[in-house]
C-alpha cells in the first residue's frame, strides 16, 4: 500500500511540475499586430507613390519621441508596418518627407485612433492586443504632405498585419 501511495504522489507531483506544450511561446505564436499603411498618389488614387526619405517618429504624451523599434530613419517606401500603443486609445506619429534635406523637410502629425482589445493566446504568451475601429487623423498645417488618408473598408480592425489597414495620399 506505501508503495502504491509513493508511486501515486510522484505521478501527481510530477504531473504539476512539469512543463507543458503552452509553457514555452513559440516564435511562430501571432502577438500584437502592427497597422500597414500604403501610400498613394493623391491624383491617382489607385497608384502607389513612394514617399521619399521618410522618418517616422512616435511621441509619448508629453511629446517626447519613442523609439519605434523597426527602425524607421531616412527610406524611400510606398509601405510601412507601424506598433500602436496598447496602454492608450491613440497613437501619434511624426512623417517627416525629404528627412536628409532640412530645405525640403515637411512633417506632418498623425493621430491613429482606436479601442484596443486584449486577447488571451495562452498561459506562456499571455496577452496581445488588438485595435479596433481604427481611425486617422492629419493635423492640419501650412504645407501638409499627406493631403488625405483612408481606412480601408473591412480592414477598420487591425487583428493581423498580412495586408494594409490605411492609405495615406500624398
Amino acid at each position: 500500500m506505501k508503495k502504491i501511495l509513493l508511486l501515486l504522489s510522484l505521478i501527481v507531483c510530477g504531473s504539476l511540475t512539469s512543463c507543458e506544450r503552452d509553457d514555452i511561446c513559440a516564435e511562430t505564436t501571432p502577438t500584437t499586430p502592427q497597422i500597414v499603411l500604403r501610400f498613394f498618389n493623391n491624383n491617382m488614387p489607385t497608384e502607389l507613390l513612394e514617399a521619399d526619405n521618410l522618418t517616422v517618429t512616435a511621441l509619448d504624451d508629453a511629446n517626447m519621441p519613442i523609439p519605434i523599434s523597426n527602425n524607421l530613419a531616412a527610406l524611400t517606401r510606398d509601405s510601412l508596418a507601424l506598433p500602436l500603443r496598447s496602454d492608450a486609445d491613440a497613437t501619434r506619429f511624426l512623417f517627416t518627407l525629404n528627412s536628409t534635406d532640412d530645405a525640403l523637410s515637411n512633417t506632418d502629425t498623425l493621430t491613429i485612433s482606436y479601442t484596443v482589445q486584449n486577447v488571451f493566446v495562452s498561459r506562456a504568451c499571455g496577452f496581445s492586443a488588438n485595435y479596433n475601429a481604427i481611425n486617422i487623423n492629419v493635423a492640419t498645417d501650412t504645407d501638409n504632405w499627406i493631403l488625405d488618408s483612408a481606412i480601408i473598408p473591412g480592414r477598420e480592425n487591425v487583428t493581423d498585419q498580412t495586408s494594409a489597414h490605411a492609405q495615406l495620399r500624398h
